[in-house]
């Protein structure tokens, strides 16, 4: 999906990062580690490294996928997400067959990064929000507006939202 990111760990491992196009890799991993960065500026991180997610929605308590590819210079390779779901900003995977190091080499990765400028716009329904979040000129933002809808227009919204049901 874009260029191969390589970043020396420790000074002893060198893990090579790369954005997969599809999240089917992913199926039946979990959460491996929250990231201390607020989600705008995560995402923003994300989108300068790997570009676009493989998965994106208006939930913010599914926010957005990114697959990657990790390999060590030795010979050490396996998958891990990057997301933002109900706990924030994470790393997940699958933690038997994940090299912790190069989870580490990753969030320095993310810590080191510029964010891109992006805008985003969704809900958390369970508490009746909309936020916009991004980054504008290397800046991160966010706005939250309380909605106030009727119980037919917030039905309509959740259908669309969580359930991806339009009329």
């Amino acid at each position: 999906m874009g260029d191969i990111i390589k970043m020396p760990f420790m000074g002893k491992t060198e893990y090579s990062f790369n954005a997969l196009d599809t999240d089917y890799h992913l199926s039946g991993s979990c959460h491996i580690r929250e990231v201390e960065i607020d989600t705008p500026l995560f995402y923003g991180k994300c989108r300068t490294l790997f570009g676009v997610p493989v998965y994106e929605s208006e939930n913010l308590e599914n926010q957005f996928t990114y697959c990657i590819e990790y390999t060590s210079n030795s010979g050490k390779s396996g998958v891990l997400s990057l997301y933002s779901g109900p706990s924030g900003p994470a790393v997940g995977g699958f933690p038997s067959m994940t090299d912790e190091d190069a989870v580490d080499a990753l969030i320095k990765l993310l810590e080191d990064a510029k964010p891109s400028d992006y805008d985003y716009s969704g809900y958390y329904l369970d508490f009746e929000i909309k936020v916009d979040m991004g980054v504008k000129d290397g800046k991160p933002y966010k706005r939250v507006t309380e909605l106030d809808l009727s119980p037919e227009e917030m039905e309509k919204l959740f259908n669309r939202v969580v359930l991806g049901k339009d009329d």
